[in-house]
């Protein structure tokens, strides 16, 4: 009794969409929506399907530090520390290959390597269709703060 009088208590159920999980991150890490509602917060990761983007080979990428994959709800979600909020949105929901991608960008890697790891896993799938999905995904990643991306060659000098 004296627990329940000190400390708030919830019951959450999931309904297997991104607002459930959203609520649920709200209510755990908190002040998540006030910062979401502020004008100068990230938004969301929005995919554009049919854009490609053209990025070239000797651009590398690694995961920004301070952002983590968990799995809440069944979902996989990218989680940003309080110290990387406000450079990349607090959370998003991705699908199972997309945690493949963002595990495998533990160290940098280029388009091409992420690719053939890709045509490793899914070996009946098209080549084509998973560079194209791959390019979507680093490119959505990077412009949302996600990865850091460097010149391979400028970066070593």
């Amino acid at each position: 009794d004296a627990m329940l009088s000190r400390y708030p208590v919830w019951l959450m159920k999931n309904r297997g969409d991104e607002a459930s999980t959203r609520l649920m991150l709200d209510a755990f890490f908190g002040d998540g929506p006030a910062e979401a509602e502020t004008d100068d917060a990230p938004k969301p990761v929005q995919s554009d399907s049919s854009a490609v983007p053209d990025i070239p080979d000797g651009l590398y990428f690694i995961r920004k530090p301070g952002v983590y994959l968990e799995k809440i709800c069944g979902c996989d979600v990218l989680v940003a520390s309080k110290e990387v909020r406000g450079q990349c949105p607090y959370v998003s929901v991705i699908n199972g290959t997309s945690a493949i991608l963002w595990d495998y960008l533990s160290e940098e890697r280029n388009v091409t390597v992420c690719v053939m790891r890709l045509v490793c896993e899914y070996p009946f799938t098209d080549p084509k269709e998973i560079d194209a999905s791959v390019r979507r995904f680093i490119g959505m990643m990077e412009k949302a703060g996600y990865l850091i991306s460097y010149n391979r060659g400028a970066y070593d000098e």
